[in-house]
């Protein structure tokens, strides 16, 4: 079985002011190509929106009802600004820090996560289905000096 291939990773060493314990790489994708994977994926394809809407509690509009980002005003605000046939697309970035690999001497990164807003809310609250793809590792990097007052890279 053949799988389609995804974003392709590409990695950077970074130079840093002050010494570290070793060179910090910091591994990525290209952004464009995780958003074209997440629209090109078949699961999603039923569960994307690309129209901003109003929801409503009954018909004399008392009540608009906010339970995605497409459904909340600004949404709605910046779909009337773009010229016609053009979209929008709104873009979700999450972060963690993770333990990367034990048996790899306790390195540590913060993944950088990426999500469309226009992908239903039931599909994102589910892990299982991947709604999230991983843009970035970015490097936690160990300095050689204890007593700077530099605590990261970025």
């Amino acid at each position: 079985e053949t799988l389609p291939p995804g974003p392709l990773w590409l990695c950077e060493t970074l130079m840093t002011e002050y010494p570290t314990k070793e060179l910090p790489h910091l591994f990525y994708c290209n952004p464009i190509e995780c958003l074209q994977a997440l629209l090109s994926h078949l699961l999603f394809e039923s569960h994307i929106s690309f129209v901003p809407r109003r929801v409503w509690t009954c018909a004399a509009k008392i009540y608009h009802i906010y339970d995605e980002w497409l459904s909340g005003d600004q949404a709605w605000s910046i779909q009337e600004a773009l010229p016609p046939g053009i979209t929008l697309l709104g873009v979700v970035l999450s972060s963690d820090k993770t333990n990367i690999s034990v048996m790899s001497g306790n390195h540590m990164a913060h993944l950088l996560l990426i999500s469309l807003t226009n992908i239903n809310m039931h599909i994102h609250s589910k892990s299982s289905l991947h709604a999230y793809l991983l843009l970035a590792l970015l490097p936690i990097a160990k300095f050689t000096q204890k007593n700077t007052h530099i605590h990261s890279l970025l």
